[in-house]
């Protein structure tokens, strides 16, 4: 009975354990099995990406696109738009990472179901990004000035 007791305060305490969490949070909430393509924010860049989400809608329909909710606002308007023609939910997943790189994951097209797909990466050539690329894909996200510390403040000369 004791270690039923301590199960039930670990629970509490930290939640429910989870199944492969880094996996999950790698591809915007699901496991990699049931993922049919990811798309980087170098690659929602491209004009090809719409063609590309198409085809393979097309292909695996009844699916959900995870849109990474720090992709820019556009963009994000145009993906949801391309979902509701092709009657498919989307999901804005927010992350922690304010300051995403052109090769994170900015959308995954994913199924209740594994299908255990091999390759389930955009094959666009991706050229060399610019700065004003990158922030043009990104939300822009506002400084935070950082708070000046205790000790400094303790310690300062007036």
């Amino acid at each position: 009975m004791g270690k039923d007791i301590q199960d039930y305060l670990d629970k509490g305490i930290n939640g429910a354990p989870q199944l492969r969490p880094d996996e999950k949070r790698k591809f915007l909430g699901t496991y990699r099995e049931r993922v049919v393509f990811v798309l980087t924010y170098a690659e929602l860049t491209k004009d090809q990406y719409k063609a590309f989400c198409l085809e393979q809608i097309e292909h695996h329909p009844n699916g959900t696109i995870l849109i990474n909710a720090n992709v820019n606002m556009t963009i994000q308007s145009q993906i949801m738009k391309l979902s509701q023609e092709q009657q498919v939910t989307f999901r804005l997943v927010d992350t922690n990472d304010l300051t995403p790189k052109p090769e994170s994951i900015a959308l995954v097209y994913t199924l209740d179901h594994a299908i255990d797909k091999e390759d389930i990466y955009l094959t666009i050539p991706i050229k060399k990004t610019s700065p004003e690329l990158e922030k043009s894909v990104v939300n822009p996200v506002s400084e935070v000035p950082k708070a000046e510390s205790f000790f400094k403040k303790l310690f300062k000369r007036k």
